[in-house]
């Protein structure tokens, strides 16, 4: 399944922070945003938290980080879902090994 184009129009409505661009949003990506994480190897479960965090990151303002001129929105997607997932991966292995920390070595925000 491939990504959907993102009319920049909606990119602009959703950091203004317009609810129904948001629900646009979710409903064009994340059909293909949770195949993307099955192929990078998480469960479907888990693939659905993993974009359910990053969603409710980028309705609470973390669309800021998004530059229109440098990436392409698909693209800057997959890199936010990419990033999330190696914080996963290295959470779950830390957590096998007693420890609670993120890849960045910080404590994880509850």
């Amino acid at each position: 399944m491939s990504f959907p184009t993102t009319r920049p129009t909606l990119l602009s409505r959703m950091r203004k922070g317009d609810p129904s661009a948001l629900s646009e949003f979710v409903s064009a990506y994340s059909p293909p945003a949770l195949a993307f994480l099955c192929r990078l190897g998480l469960r479907e479960e888990d693939a659905e938290d993993v974009l359910q965090e990053v969603l409710c990151k980028l309705s609470a303002g973390a669309l800021k980080t998004y530059r229109a001129g440098t990436w392409r929105s698909r693209t800057w997607l997959m890199a936010v879902l990419r990033h999330k997932y190696a914080d996963e991966t290295a959470r779950a292995g830390a957590a096998k090994r007693g420890r609670n920390v993120t890849v960045s070595g910080n404590e994880p925000v509850s």
